[in-house]
């Protein structure tokens, strides 16, 4: 995701994360933008893309949902900044012949951002998890590298604080789907 990440107050209580609600003043008036990213892996390794936005650390593909679901969106955003072809990874919760599903995110995170041309900002990311069917890396205008890590040495890397945390719990979450 675009942009320097601004730090917001977390509590944390035995297990439970509890969030400033977003009606919260120090939220409430910037601009939010919805935005669908992906955590991609593949024996045991993450890909990161070397951002040549922000501080240029390492961070998973994604970007705005641009008048789509935000599955579409992150399908569109891998293929642009990767050349990737993925498969998302989810646990299907209802079907119906009468609606169609759209997968469901790993998670759904409020981030604060800053970037130059908006400035400080929100973006509502839902983080998909998903892995490689097809197709070798070829990078966008947007990265300058890439690199597949062993989930267990993202720390060691120039990544946004929460990284190593999210792409863990990822990780674990994604192997409790394979039957």
């Amino acid at each position: 995701m675009p942009g320097e990440h601004v730090r917001d107050p977390v509590r944390r209580t035995k297990g439970t994360l509890t969030l400033r609600a977003p009606s919260s003043p120090r939220r409430s008036h910037l601009i939010t933008h919805p935005t669908a990213s992906a955590v991609i892996l593949t024996d045991d390794r993450v890909l990161l893309l070397k951002s040549t936005k922000g501080t240029g650390s390492y961070i998973y593909p994604g970007g705005h949902v641009e008048n789509e679901d935000p599955a579409t969106a992150v399908l569109r955003e891998i293929r642009e900044e990767t050349g990737l072809d993925v498969e998302l990874l989810y646990r299907p919760c209802f079907s119906h012949p009468k609606v169609a599903e759209v997968p469901r995110p790993f998670m759904v995170m409020d981030i604060g951002v800053r970037d130059k041309q908006i400035g400080r900002h929100r973006h509502i990311d839902a983080v998909y998890l998903a892995r490689p069917l097809a197709g070798e890396v070829v990078l966008n205008h947007e990265s300058s590298g890439y690199l597949w890590v062993p989930v267990d040495e993202v720390a060691a890397l120039a990544v946004p604080e929460e990284l190593p945390d999210l792409i863990t719990a990822a990780a674990a979450y994604a192997a409790s789907l394979v039957p």
